[in-house]
């Protein structure tokens, strides 16, 4: 019977790291989700100054304006989950 005690308080500390561990990988991850999204819309943004041939950056402005507010929508919609 001590042999089913010590089992079950040796699988107790792993459960508690699993829930202390899964809001860390979800919040890092939510940070290269938010640095994917304003490098992605940035780097759009600046392929649409070549091709338009513009004499302002005004693309790269948008693209990373809309990345950066995809980026926050993100982080809202994974709080509140």
């Amino acid at each position: 019977m001590a042999l089913n005690e010590e089992a079950s308080d040796d699988q107790q500390p792993s459960n508690r790291q699993k829930k202390g561990f899964h809001p860390i990988m979800k919040f890092s991850g939510m940070a290269f989700s938010m640095a994917a999204s304003i490098a992605l819309g940035t780097f759009a943004g600046r392929w649409l100054d070549g091709q338009m041939e513009t004499a302002r950056p005004l693309w790269t402005a948008a693209g990373a304006l809309l990345g950066t507010l995809l980026a926050i929508y993100q982080v809202i919609k994974t709080l509140k989950t």
